[in-house]
């Protein structure tokens, strides 16, 4: 249909290594994810419209704007398409923008949470041709053909985009048949770029859901109101193209991946079928841990589960929407050492909510657990989230340019102090120590660098979240 056209798919690039996902950003200085998200869509339209895709990780070939601008002038595509991410929005906007002047009558189309959440600022506030509202999938294909055909766009689902009156509007789209999409081309990028966390590499990202059945109200996922899966089968026959690309290590990518504990144990039987050999960790909750499963991940290659703990102070957990019992935590995280495998939990600190009393419990909860690695993360503030909405009085949020914090300086204050307390008490312990010996053996450099960017950390002066991402 588009054959002799080109689409340039492009990961956009930053001052620093981020990591754009649709749902959220990543500043981290111990992993680095392909661009999933990009990868995907770019699959579609090279099946969907026929034309030459060529796709740049700006990111991993640490380029710079005059670099993709050389890029864009060597392959003069008609169309740049890219994702934005959340709290690198409005830099990315403005070097998309910057980007469109490199090739005369290039059209810019993006796509991301915000785009979807807020697709008017983004419109009045650039020149982008066009946007994406939920899943770009769902739109990109047809809006390509119907561009270069010269047909009306109005009515393509999803889309976002310039007429004669100025732009229109549609509600977002999204896609209810994952499995019909192609399968994100891997090729089009160095995998030897990407690491997982204390895993090593070549890495990869699987995802096999969209959405999530759960409604954390600090989440950008419950915002979508959707949870589609794809068929085990179809899951498997990714993780084999990527065994044959000599991917050492993969993440299933799933806001929750142990939601159904029947698809898991398929999904597991399914990759020992096929004798598949590969490294491989997983998202999960407290309250989907399971004996029965989590034996079957083993023996299907997981090392590692990684689980959104948060907190174990039962005000917050309610005020986070995760109705779980804090004295059940602990028991369940032991299940994950039982099964053999490692255990990273995902800790929440800061809100005006959280009370001293509060973090206490936490603190408590987490050096008394089995955890092998913690994440600690002050609260992060999505405009749209259910509960940004919740405390509005609270928060300042501005989209163009990017502002999201509490209005009380103190909340971000004790937040980071919180933060730092629960990582020098987890990690300065023989035990946590100990258990890393094999870790810091394995990969002596990248170690020894996490350890100087904790000690660093944890000395500094930081009053603000304006930071890199500790892990």
């Amino acid at each position: 249909m588009l054959a002799g056209r080109t689409v340039a798919v492009v990961n956009l690039p930053h001052v620093e290594k981020l990591v754009r996902r649709y749902m959220c950003t990543y500043r981290s200085p111990s992993f680095f994810f392909p661009p999933h998200e990009l990868l995907q869509v770019a699959a579609c339209i090279r099946e969907g419209t026929g034309a030459q895709v060529v796709f740049l990780d700006a990111i991993a070939e640490n380029l710079r704007e005059e670099d993709v601008v050389r890029f864009l002038r060597k392959h003069q595509p008609e169309f740049l398409i890219t994702l934005l991410g959340v709290e690198s929005v409005a830099s990315d906007l403005q070097c998309a923008m910057a980007l469109r002047q490199s090739v005369p009558g290039m059209r810019v189309a993006v796509f991301g949470y915000y785009a979807t959440q807020f697709p008017s600022d983004i419109m009045e506030d650039s020149k982008v041709d066009a946007l994406f509202r939920g899943d770009a999938e769902a739109s990109c294909v047809s809006y390509l053909i119907a561009a270069v055909r010269g047909e009306a766009l109005e009515t393509i689902p999803g889309l976002v985009g310039r007429d004669a009156t100025g732009w229109f509007l549609n509600e977002p789209a999204y896609i209810r048949e994952y499995d019909s999409l192609p399968l994100p081309d891997y090729t089009m990028v160095n995998l030897r770029r990407y690491k997982e966390m204390l895993l090593g590499g070549p890495f990869a990202i699987v995802q096999t859901a969209r959405g999530c059945p759960y409604a954390c109200t600090y989440c950008t996922s419950p915002q979508d109101s959707r949870y589609v899966t794809r068929s085990p089968e179809r899951v498997v026959d990714e993780i084999e193209g990527l065994v044959s690309l000599i991917v050492k290590v993969f993440r299933f990518l799933d806001d929750t991946f142990t939601a159904n504990k029947k698809r898991v144990i398929t999904i597991c039987r399914e990759m020992l079928r096929r004798n598949l050999t590969i490294e491989w960790s997983c998202l999960s909750r407290v309250d989907n841990l399971d004996v029965e499963m989590l034996s079957w991940m083993k023996k299907a290659g997981c090392v590692r589960v990684i689980v959104g703990v948060e907190s174990y102070a039962p005000g917050v957990l309610e005020t986070f929407g995760k109705c779980i019992a804090p004295e059940t935590i602990n028991t369940r995280l032991r299940l994950i050492r039982e099964a053999g495998m490692e255990s990273l939990g995902f800790i929440i600190v800061g809100g005006p909510f959280e009370s001293e009393a509060d973090f206490e419990l936490t603190r408590r909860g987490v050096l008394a657990s089995p955890l092998d690695l913690v994440i600690v993360d002050t609260l992060s503030i999505y405009g749209g989230s259910d509960l940004t909405q919740r405390y509005k009085q609270e928060v300042e949020f501005q989209l163009l340019p990017y502002i999201s914090r509490w209005k009380n300086p103190e909340v971000e204050r004790v937040a980071l102090q919180r933060e730092k307390t629960l990582y020098r008490q987890f990690y300065f312990r023989p035990r946590i120590l100990l258990h890393q010996l094999f870790t810091i053996f394995r990969y002596p450099a990248r170690s020894f660098r996490l350890f100087l960017h904790l000690v660093s950390f944890l000395f500094s002066s930081f009053q603000n979240r304006e930071r890199k991402d500790l892990f």
